[in-house]
Formats: C-alpha cells, sequence, structure tokens
C-alpha cells in the first residue's frame, strides 16, 4: 500500500511540475525575447487578444502546478516509513556532516544553473515558480541521501526526508532573497555561496538539536552555545555577502547582468531636477483658427531628448500639413509600445521648460504651423529595456483615433523608461522659442 502510494505521489510531484514548466513554456511565446515582437506573431494561431491577460491566466497555471507538487510531496512523506531505521554505524560529526552538505549543494546549482537561466530568460517571471520548485527537491534529496550517510544511523526515512526539505527550502529561499531584495542580481558565486551556506548551517542546527544531548551541565551549555553561534552565523554571512557585493565597482557594460523582467516591479528613481530651460523668447502672435485639428490634419514627430543629471525632455510636435488653420487643445494622450506591447505607465501633469505649472490652452496652428506638447521623465538606468525597438502613438483625445510619432533617434529604444514607471504630458503650447 505505502509503495503504491509513493508511485502516485511522485507521479503526481512531477506531473505538478510539468504544468509550472508548461505555463513558463507557453508564456514565452507571449514576452518579446531580444526582438521587436513576441514569438507568437510569427506562429500560425497568432497572439491572444489581450497579452495581459493571458499573462496573468497562465500564473493561474503556473499556482496550479505549486499546488499539485506540494500535495505530491506530503504524499511522499506519509508514505515513507516512520520507524528509526536500524544499524551499527556510528554518525559522523555534525560540522562534517554540515560541511558536506555545503559543499553538495554547490556543484547541484552549477548543474541546475543552466537549465534554469534558458527557463527564466524565455518564460521571464512565469519560470520562477519552476525553477525554485525543481531547485528545491532536487537539493532535498540529494541532502537525504547525504543523511542516510553522514547522519544518525538511528533516523526514520521520513525525519531524514522532512530535514531535507526543511533545510533545502531554507538555502533556495535564502538565495531568492537575497537576488530580489538586493535590487540587483548578484555575482553568481555569491549567489551558490549564499545556498552552501545557509545548508550548511542547516544541517548544523538540525544535528545539533536533534543528536542526543550531553548529560553534564558543561556539556550541555557548549551544545548550547554553538545552536546560537550557528543561528548569528547564517544571517550575519549573508550581510557580508550581500555587502562585498555593494562594495564592488561597475562591471564593464559586457559583463554586467540582464537586468529584472519587466514584470518585476522597478524601483523609485531618484528625484532629479528638470533640465535647463531653453532660453526664453518672445511668444508668436497667436493663429485664428475656427475649427478644430483631426488627426489627418498634422504630423507628429520627437525631435530629439534632452538630458541632465538623470532627468529626461523631449516635445511631441504637431504640425499643420493641411491648407487651412486649426487649434489643438488639452493633453495629448501618448502611447508607448515596446515588443508589440503598451508599456503601462503612470502619466502626471506636465509642466513648462521653466517648470510653472502648464497651463490647457487653446493653440491656433497655421497651414506649415506647429504645437508643442513637452514630455518629461527621469531615467530607470539599467531597469529600462533599451534592445527591443519601441514606437509611440498620439491622439489628441482619448474618443480620438491614434496615430504614429515619428521618432527621430538613431537608437532602437530612446526612451529609457521602464514598465511601470512615470513620465509627465504637458498640454499643448506654442513655440517655446
Amino acid at each position: 500500500m505505502r509503495d503504491r502510494l509513493r508511485l502516485v505521489a511522485v507521479a503526481g510531484t512531477l506531473l505538478g511540475l510539468g504544468v509550472m514548466v508548461a505555463a513558463a513554456v507557453r508564456a514565452s511565446s507571449y514576452i518579446p525575447f531580444l526582438d521587436s515582437e513576441p514569438p507568437c506573431v510569427r506562429s500560425s494561431g497568432g497572439c491572444p487578444a489581450d497579452l495581459d491577460a493571458a499573462l496573468r491566466g497562465l500564473w493561474w497555471q503556473a499556482g496550479a502546478g505549486g499546488v499539485l507538487v506540494l500535495v505530491g510531496v506530503v504524499l511522499v512523506v506519509v508514505a515513507l516509513p516512520h520507524r528509526a531505521r536500524e544499524g551499527s554505524r556510528l554518525a559522523q560529526h555534525p560540522v562534517v556532516h554540515a560541511v558536506a552538505a555545503g559543499v553538495t549543494s554547490v556543484p547541484l546549482m552549477v548543474v541546475g544553473s543552466y537549465p534554469a537561466l534558458l527557463l527564466l530568460f524565455t518564460g521571464g517571471a512565469h519560470g520562477l515558480p519552476a525553477l525554485a520548485a525543481g531547485a528545491w527537491l532536487g537539493q532535498a534529496a540529494a541532502l537525504a541521501a547525504l543523511d542516510r550517510r553522514l547522519g544518525r544511523a538511528d533516523a526514520s526515512p521520513r525525519g531524514t526526508a522532512v530535514g531535507g526539505l526543511i533545510v533545502s527550502a531554507l538555502g533556495i529561499g535564502a538565495t531568492l532573497g537575497v537576488l530580489l531584495l538586493d535590487g540587483a542580481p548578484l555575482g553568481f558565486w555569491a549567489l551558490l555561496l549564499t545556498d552552501g551556506i545557509t545548508v550548511a548551517l542547516g544541517v548544523l542546527l538540525v544535528r545539533l538539536a536533534s543528536d542526543p544531548w550531553p548529560v553534564d551541565p558543561r556539556g550541555r551549555l557548549r551544545r548550547g552555545a554553538a545552536v546560537c553561534a550557528a543561528l548569528a552565523v547564517g544571517p550575519l554571512g549573508v550581510v557580508a555577502l550581500v555587502a562585498d557585493q555593494d562594495r564592488d565597482p561597475v562591471p564593464p557594460a559586457a559583463s554586467r547582468p540582464i537586468p529584472a523582467p519587466p514584470s518585476l516591479e522597478p524601483p523609485v528613481p531618484v528625484p532629479a531636477p528638470p533640465p535647463p530651460a531653453p532660453t526664453a523668447a518672445p511668444e508668436p502672435a497667436p493663429v485664428a483658427a475656427d475649427d478644430p485639428c483631426g488627426s489627418g490634419d498634422l504630423s507628429f514627430t520627437v525631435t530629439g531628448i534632452d538630458g541632465a543629471m538623470g532627468a529626461r525632455a523631449t516635445s511631441i510636435v504637431a504640425r499643420n500639413v493641411g491648407a487651412v488653420p486649426c487649434w489643438v487643445e488639452g493633453q495629448p494622450v501618448v502611447a508607448l509600445v515596446q515588443g508589440g506591447r503598451p508599456l503601462t505607465l503612470t502619466v502626471e501633469p506636465g509642466r513648462t521648460p521653466s517648470g510653472d505649472p502648464a497651463p490647457v490652452r487653446r493653440v491656433g496652428l497655421a497651414p506649415g504651423g506647429a504645437a508643442y506638447a513637452l514630455l518629461t521623465w527621469r531615467s530607470y538606468g539599467g531597469w529600462a529595456d533599451q534592445e527591443t525597438p519601441q514606437s509611440m502613438t498620439v491622439a489628441l483625445t482619448a474618443a480620438a483615433q491614434a496615430v504614429p510619432v515619428q521618432v527621430a533617434d538613431g537608437s532602437p529604444a530612446p526612451f529609457d523608461i521602464a514598465d511601470g514607471g512615470t513620465w509627465a504630458v504637458a498640454p499643448w503650447a506654442p513655440p517655446w522659442n
């Protein structure tokens, strides 16, 4: 009966892992990767009408796979014998056992890093659950096997499995926590050391707590001091690794780590003053116009981007290409598209080049005349994807048709802003100089 339950549990665990991997693989067809559009555009079935909704649905699929994995693991543990194994061998010293466990975790992580990187690069954040679950189970199995060789001779298979699962979860959790909470990826070997140190200390704590305690008071005091030292060394070691990485100089561009996936929320950029205001000039005489401009009456361009101290500014130029005067008024609706998907950006009220609140006014355009909408944001640096090509559209109102904007810039992604960022769009204004 136990063997049948164990077989069903293992099958359920593998099925759960497969469901999570399938979610990551499916997500890879919806996420641009070193290309201007998602791979699903080139497939026979095409892309879903709402890519964001499709990606949210894949998170539910990954969660369902995670539930299957957890249920399978619980059933595997239940199916294992709970009686202590019999044997006459003596357990290795707890320190020897802990060092062996920490050293064993390093090659396991190295071997598993190659499929893990492939899964993360293609599936983005959707590959993280499958990666974490696979690393947790693989490392737990290795720790349980090592415990049967070096651990207590009277330990039960069930206890050995539970201990391996707990220690492995601590190691993987510490590694992911350092990677995500540090705000930027650490060096590869630093992450391996984080897992190895955590695993070694976890095994040491389990052995110190589960091995028979000495009878004499001095022995008990030494054992308690060893447990407290192990509890203190772990956090201090991880903090030292992070601090050491923070002191390292900025690596060259060729060796910088790949930025975090766009589905992760970027940090709030450091405030910086706006670019210097252009030299003031007398405002041209207003143009009399009776009719509003339509999208077909105008051409839209972005002529260049100015930057100073982390701030960015450019102007969307609306030029009257018709034969009669017309007018524009209010804040345009600007959308930035990257990799076939509009970026989700928070729009704030824009300002004039001098930094004052920009008033809303009607701007008349003679044939050939132009109006300007100032666009400002703060650089998001390495968090912005500056390789996948961008395109911009603008609409005169929320109900008007969006038309393309010609961006006169040689780079594929001139706007160094990340998904989830903030920029300010000012209302239409006459030329400033």
